[in-house]
């Protein structure tokens, strides 16, 4: 492991926890845990209240780059999101450079696989099943949705895709995919973890984007912000899909003080705007289910 990767995981850790330290504990939230591997765990967060009830399953796709944060990062936010009425679901996947694409993705379709091995246990909805993913979590979402529902991309992967995903809830993503992004060096060394030492800049597994299409995406939310470095991806995925036609609505949150509403903000509870724009994307949800269901 590089130097840098350690002292980004260690800044990161330390920065995420002081985050996670002001948030509300939600003791009403039950938390059941299971394993996905010798190495990796799921979480299934539900209100006390609701266990029996038909539950929404929201799968929490974390971002770090693919080299930092786990399931225990990102536990206020799903219990947040469980205080909603949903199911939400985080998991782990195994991190670069320990691992390289698409490993971290055989980890969303494992997971996938325990929803429907535990949909009776959970009472899960699998008609309405939605992926929130933010920074390289967005990045995931999509591309697993793409593989999911374009047979010809989706054979590149070895994977099963037993369920059908009903929306995306994208988070300051990052989208452009390593063979179409500038050679710059936070490229270069994202690059030399996550992927393999040698590989092809058109292999179709890394530019998913390359495949999108109205048929491939179901109904999508996309949020960024001023103080996300990650703004223009977002700016320029919000644009790409709209000469496609593909439906989606789209959010650009601005400050109105000289403090800039930062990368992935709606995960921090001392933001003043984090709970109502996470509220905003809870609603957006269940209109999205009211509308399928018309």
């Amino acid at each position: 492991m590089s130097y840098i990767v350690n002292w980004f995981r260690k800044t990161m850790g330390k920065s995420d926890q002081k985050r996670n330290d002001a948030a509300p504990k939600f003791a009403s939230v039950e938390k059941d845990l299971y394993t996905l591997s010798s190495s990796c765990r799921i979480a299934f967060y539900y209100l006390k209240e609701n266990k029996g009830k038909l539950l929404v399953p929201l799968v929490i796709v974390h971002g770090g780059a693919w080299i930092y944060a786990d399931l225990d990062t990102y536990e206020p936010y799903a219990k947040f999101l469980a205080s909603q009425g949903f199911l939400a679901i985080c998991f782990d996947y195994p991190l670069s450079p320990e691992v390289k694409h698409p490993e971290h993705l055989r980890y969303l379709d494992l997971t996938m696989q325990k929803i429907q091995e535990k949909r009776d246990m959970y009472h899960i909805d699998l008609e309405n099943i939605f992926l929130i993913g933010d920074s390289a979590g967005a990045s995931m979402a999509v591309q697993y949705c793409i593989a999911s529902k374009n047979h010809d991309y989706g054979i590149l992967f070895p994977f099963a895709y037993p369920l059908s995903i009903a929306g995306l809830v994208l988070n300051c993503g990052t989208y452009i995919g390593f063979g179409d992004r500038k050679n710059d060096i936070l490229t270069r060394f994202i690059a030399k973890q996550v992927l393999p030492k040698r590989y092809d800049k058109n292999d179709p597994r890394i530019n998913p984007v390359r495949y999108l299409s109205k048929k491939v995406i179901p109904s999508m939310y996309l949020m960024t912000s001023d103080g996300d470095f990650l703004r223009n991806e977002s700016l320029w995925f919000h644009e790409r899909c709209q000469k496609l036609g593909i439906s989606h609505e789209f959010h650009d949150y601005h400050s109105n003080n000289k403090k800039k509403y930062g990368h992935v903000f709606h995960l921090d509870p001392r933001v003043d705007i984090s709970e109502k724009v996470n509220k905003e994307e809870c609603d957006w949800i269940k209109e999205t289910i009211n509308r399928r269901k018309n």
